[in-house]
């Protein structure tokens, strides 16, 4: 039962007209009409409608709220579901520089081992492209030239032709060998393996068993450079080389100090202070 009829009919049950009601309340008629007709349209909104309904209810002797809370049942939209606020992140700022500071740690020591290992590289042999044109074949190494591979001995060799080296170790044997500032052979050479250099101007050698290292310059056997591994730094020109072949008077001194501490270095080894002035070849 709606509140109007509820209201309807207690009041008929009492025998209590509307006009009585409105007296003793002080409620238009019509307005107490529309509360038993549920006319919304013509009542007050809002708690003039909750007011006439607790003087009309208290009139009839019914409980007052009790009738409130049923029109609002009745009239009213249910409210709707209040959502919770939500609740603000809590932001860590301390945790979150920490975690910072962490990674560019990791950051900077992981550019300085790139660095270390990619700029600061020790110092090692040359890389074999480096090399220019040193070939193995067959047991010769054939050094070519801007001109092409060196094939024949000069037709006159002497100062005035460059120079012509042929060497060929008897053992194992470590050479470096560096042709008018080029370096063309920076290896092992096995035993019995040959090579052939020719040069304008010089030939600069390193000879890690000075013992075993058999040469000849521009056809002419050279002279013994050193005992057997000792290690020699030789240069040999198109002025000195002379001093260099077997027959110009034995081999000269070596430093005594590098010969006996071998660890300090290599020998260098000089040609004869008096060369003799002609050597035939």
């Amino acid at each position: 039962m709606d509140i109007g009829s509820k209201l309807q009919k207690v009041r008929v049950a009492k025998g209590v007209s509307l006009r009585e009601i409105s007296n003793a309340t002080k409620i238009s008629p019509h307005i107490l009409e529309a509360l038993e007709r549920n006319d919304l349209a013509r009542l007050p909104g809002g708690i003039f409608a909750r007011g006439y309904l607790r003087a009309y209810a208290a009139e009839l002797g019914l409980d007052p709220e009790e009738i409130v809370a049923e029109f609002r049942d009745q009239v009213e939209p249910p409210p709707e579901p209040r959502l919770p606020d939500p609740t603000p992140e809590h932001v860590d700022w301390g945790s979150r520089r920490r975690s910072l500071g962490i990674a560019a740690v990791f950051g900077l020591a992981a550019a300085l081992i790139i660095y270390t290992a990619y700029m600061v590289r020790p110092a090692g042999p040359p890389d074999s492209q480096e090399i220019a044109g040193t070939v193995a074949t067959g047991g010769e190494i054939v050094v070519e030239t801007p001109e092409g591979p060196s094939t024949a001995a000069p037709a006159n060799p002497g100062t005035q032709n460059g120079l012509r080296l042929e060497f060929q170790p008897r053992a194992e044997c470590w050479v470096s060998a560096t042709v008018d500032g080029r370096l063309v052979v920076y290896r092992l050479m096995a035993s019995g393996e040959r090579a052939t250099l020719d040069a304008r101007d010089e030939i600069a050698l390193r000879v890690g068993d000075a013992g075993v290292f058999v040469y000849s310059i521009n056809g002419a056997p050279g002279r013994s450079l050193g005992r057997q591994g000792q290690v020699v730094d030789v240069r040999i020109t198109k002025g000195n080389y002379n001093a260099w072949l077997a027959d110009a008077g034995g081999s000269s001194p070596v430093s005594k100090e590098l010969t006996d501490a071998p660890n300090k270095g290599a020998a260098r080894v000089e040609p004869p202070a008096n060369p003799p002035s002609s050597t035939g070849v």
